[in-house]
């Protein structure tokens, strides 16, 4: 599906419709609402927020059920509004700016000319580029999000480790273990830095990442029902006080997951012990510069 999906761009180009953003391969069940918002200039097939209700009407069916909602409204800032930029992406949403982004890039093109992959095998150079030209700096993140996932060596949480490091470096609180898996993952990939908070979703986990600059706000909700609300914004979906049993802030660096096979949070600090215990990291096994 992966290579399928890029393989209909060049047709798409030839018939001169409109660019489209194909959505993810995934066999598991999930919900991902796309739309955004525009300052100036709106036009009807641009929906606000409150329309989205009146756009899907299956979510106003009482039949419809979902275990998981990633939603993101997007006001273009940096780049002009089109659909094939509309959020959530293939794997991910994000609310800020990816600075480092030519580097990261540049960087992935680099790569190509050595990628190995046992998924893909001789059929990996139809992946290429990486990185699809003319998206922004947040599709930017989610093709390559998805090349680390669908490889099937990384879950979708580790790949967003590897992305989205903590401050390790000069970090003495910071535990050897972990330090030695982001001091093997910088070897591997130069960070994706914002200042920027990241949602991502697979069907299995759902979670948020904060980057270690933590200038993107990001709060949480659990609710005494079994729901979780993580938001960009207190009151994004209004609840009762009273049943909100547990509720705070995602601090920089640090990951909210959750494992909805399971049915439980992930704690951030279970999460990268048991991540970073999994192999030695201070000796990098043979071939860790491929995909394998």
């Amino acid at each position: 599906m992966a290579k399928a999906s890029r393989g209909l761009d060049p047709t798409r180009s030839r018939c001169q419709v409109p660019r489209a953003y194909h959505p993810p391969a995934l066999c598991r069940p999930c919900l991902c609402l796309r739309h955004w918002r525009r300052a100036r200039n709106h036009r009807s097939r641009e929906l606000a927020p409150v329309q989205v209700y009146q756009y899907y009407h299956d979510l106003v069916n009482a039949d419809y059920e979902g275990h998981f909602a990633l939603v993101h409204s997007r006001f273009s800032t940096n780049t002009f509004p089109s659909w094939d930029r509309a959020q959530p992406l293939r794997w991910a949403a994000h609310n800020g700016e990816i600075n480092t982004l030519r580097g990261n890039k540049n960087w992935m093109r680099a790569r190509e000319g050595v990628m190995q992959s046992d998924v893909f095998k001789d059929e990996l150079e139809k992946l290429y580029p990486i990185v699809e030209d003319g998206g922004s700096d947040s599709a930017a993140f989610d093709n390559v999000l998805e090349l680390l996932t669908i490889n099937g060596v990384l879950s979708l949480p580790e790949a967003v480790m590897l992305m989205v490091p903590e401050a390790w470096q000069g970090n003495t609180q910071m535990d050897a273990t972990k330090a030695a898996f982001y001091e093997w993952a910088a070897c591997q990939m130069e960070p994706w830095d914002g200042p920027a908070l990241f949602t991502f979703a697979d069907g299995r986990f759902c979670g948020a990442n904060l980057d270690r600059n933590g200038l993107r706000p990001c709060r949480f909700y659990v609710m005494d029902d079994d729901r979780i609300i993580c938001a960009s914004e207190v009151g994004t979906i209004p609840v009762e006080p009273e049943t909100v049993i547990q509720k705070g802030r995602l601090q920089p660096g640090k990951m909210l997951l959750v494992d909805t096979v399971a049915g439980r949070i992930i704690d951030d600090k279970e999460l990268k012990e048991a991540v970073s215990s999994r192999h030695d990291f201070r000796e990098p096994p043979a071939g860790s510069h491929g995909l394998r």
